[in-house]
C-alpha cells in the first residue's frame, strides 16, 4: 500500500503525486535502448552478406581450379595450379578479415567516437 489512488491520482511513498509519464520521454527511452540493437542487428547482416559474396567467389574459384586440373597432364602443372590457388585464397581470405573488422568497427562505434579509439 506504498500508492494510494485519491481524487488527485497516485502518490508516492512520501506523499508527493507521482510524475506524469511523458509520451516522448518513453519514446526516447525506446528509441536509446533499440538502436544500438537495430544498428548491431543491420551490420550484422550487412556482414552476413560480404560473407556471402566472398564465399561465392571462393566456390567460384574452387571449380576453376578442379577445372584446371582436369585438363593438367603432368604433376608439376597441377601443384603449380594448386599452389596458385591456394595463395590467392590466403591472401583473399586475410584481406576479407580485415575489411570486415574495418566494417564492423566502423559500423558499431558510438557516434561520435573515432574508430580504433579506445
Amino acid at each position: 500500500m506504498d500508492r494510494i489512488a485519491t481524487a488527485s491520482g497516485p502518490r508516492s511513498p512520501a506523499g508527493a503525486p507521482w510524475p506524469a509519464t511523458d509520451p516522448g520521454r518513453r519514446w526516447k527511452l525506446a528509441e536509446r535502448s533499440v538502436a544500438p540493437q537495430w544498428q548491431a542487428a543491420e551490420t550484422a547482416m550487412l556482414l552476413a552478406h560480404e560473407m556471402t559474396g566472398f564465399m561465392t567467389r571462393r566456390l567460384r574459384a574452387q571449380v576453376a581450379l578442379f577445372e584446371t586440373l582436369s585438363r593438367c597432364t603432368d604433376f608439376n602443372a597441377a601443384l603449380r595450379a594448386r599452389l596458385d590457388f591456394l595463395n590467392e585464397a590466403s591472401a583473399g581470405r586475410a584481406d576479407k578479415l580485415g575489411h570486415l573488422a574495418r566494417v564492423a568497427q566502423h559500423r558499431l562505434a558510438a557516434p561520435g567516437a573515432t574508430p580504433g579509439a579506445a
